[in-house]
């Protein structure tokens, strides 16, 4: 039987100016030079922070290079040396998690691709998930740099890009993830639904949080108001399904189980206590209504009971301000 070859002794630190040559080399087999494109960004490695694994003779090993952006650590290279790089990628991912944590971070994520199978059975083996598919967008990324082959791995045609993370907060469950995110975007009481849209993590954990409480449940998206339309079209990307412009007739709806995103119904007036202001779409008389809180003022649900509106919940009015 075959014997595993011997691991060395590994130690990740940053990268120093004398480890840029072996850096580069690692860059230049892995990606073809220091340029990489990924989710529609072009990043030059050579300008971000890494860290590199090196064993005991101080041979670089691996590096990751990566990009702090808010709250979240994106991993935008991780590579080997050689043939696996004798477990210098775990040891790089675990250690670029540690630094996240020490920064109080939310999470780690990174883009890989679909033809990437041996990435995708590594990044889920310690512990990564995948929270997104982008059908298509390494055809955009090869469009800013040729290079990239259309044939990828095991002779795969490479076409997608695929989001994994590895959260460090403990919020696994979309649902509390997107309480969560909603929190951190309440102001005095009242949802700021332009301050949620501009931090893409929280706005991804609300999109999880709506888009898993109604999967499967509706066929089309709908909004109101200017905050809703845009949260209802970034919903209906999220399903998969239609985007519904405003001032479509009901009839071209009428047999579709539509969802109408109100991103106002989260507000609670001050002088209304915890009241919660919740107002049914008239020209969505079949509408799913998803709104962010899950208590109802009277008589409330037996009017959209009524009109045969299927209602979801996903925070708590009483939660915005926790």
């Amino acid at each position: 039987m075959r014997q595993p070859l011997p691991v060395p002794d590994l130690t990740v630190r940053r990268a120093t100016a004398e480890d840029r040559v072996a850096v580069d080399a690692i860059h230049d087999t892995t990606w073809g030079g220091p340029i990489v494109v990924g989710h529609g960004v072009a990043y030059d490695l050579r300008t971000l922070p890494t860290l590199v694994a090196v064993d005991a003779a101080g041979t670089v090993l691996g590096a990751l290079a990566y990009h702090v952006g808010g709250d979240v650590l994106e991993v935008v290279s991780v590579a080997a040396a050689g043939s696996g790089g004798g477990g210098a990628g775990s040891a790089l991912l675990a250690a670029v998690a540690d630094e996240a944590r020490g920064l109080g971070l939310r999470r780690v994520w990174l883009i890989t691709t679909n033809d990437n199978l041996p990435a995708l059975r590594f990044y889920q083996r310690r512990g990564m998930r995948i929270t997104a598919v982008a059908p298509g967008a390494v055809d955009e990324a090869r469009r800013r740099k040729p290079s990239i082959p259309v044939i990828g791995n095991e002779g795969i045609e490479l076409h997608d890009e695929l989001t994994l993370e590895l959260r460090l907060d403990g919020l696994t469950e979309p649902a509390a993830a997107g309480r969560a995110a909603l929190r951190r975007h309440v102001r005095d009481g009242v949802l700021d639904v332009w301050s949620l849209l501009g931090d893409p993590a929280d706005t991804s954990d609300v999109l999880r949080a709506v888009a898993g409480a109604v999967r499967g449940m509706v066929d089309a998206v709908t909004g109101v108001g200017e905050a809703g339309l845009v949260l209802a079209a970034l919903v209906a990307r999220e399903l998969s399904v239609p985007f519904v412009a405003p001032g479509t007739p009901v009839e071209a709806v009428a047999d579709r189980r539509l969802l109408n995103v109100d991103a106002g119904m989260a507000q609670r007036p001050a002088t209304e206590g915890s009241t919660t202001t919740l107002v049914a779409n008239p020209e969505a008389p079949l509408a799913a209504v998803a709104v962010l809180v899950d208590q109802l003022p009277a008589g409330v649900r037996e009017y959209l009971d009524q009109h045969q509106v299927f209602v979801t919940w996903v925070l708590g009015g009483d939660e915005l301000t926790e």
